[in-house]
């Protein structure tokens, strides 16, 4: 196996017959299958290159690519195909084994989180719930800050 590093600012997604998701299109860019002349057997060979990410950036531009090329017709035709995606995409899955282990613990703190803003929200209910909010909002506003007077 051959290890290179690439850098993009811009992540493909595929759409085709299989992708309904946008986390599945995201997955199934990362391994692909290239057709390239292989020196060892002298002649074309199929190699699977396999990708991982290695570092986030603060944002990621994803391109929904919708266009497939039809040999036939020799004809570009758009793909119509509704894709669904999340509000919030987690790409831990798709990244190298070395980032995942720094992103374990900040993700664990978040998951605390989540399930603690969850289950607050569950805890007071009905209509008592914006004024219990209330409550605790301004509890907390008190014990940070001291009486300008």
């Amino acid at each position: 196996p051959t290890n290179t590093t690439e850098k993009f600012l811009q992540f493909s997604c595929y759409i085709d017959k299989d992708v309904k998701y946008l986390h599945t299109g995201l997955k199934n860019r990362l391994t692909e299958t290239i057709e390239k002349r292989s020196p060892t057997l002298d002649r074309d060979t199929e190699y699977t290159k396999t990708m991982a990410i290695t570092r986030l950036p603060g944002y990621m531009t994803i391109q929904m690519v919708r266009f497939h090329f039809k040999q036939k017709e020799a004809v570009n035709a758009k793909v119509l195909k509704d894709i669904k995606f999340p509000v919030m995409l987690d790409m831990f899955d798709m990244c190298s084994k070395e980032l995942q282990e720094k992103l374990k613990p900040t993700r664990t703190e978040f998951k605390a989180y989540e399930d603690y803003v969850v289950e607050q929200s569950v805890t007071v209910k009905g209509k008592n719930r914006t004024e219990a909010e209330r409550v605790e909002r301004e509890a907390k506003d008190n014990a940070e800050h001291e009486d300008w007077w």
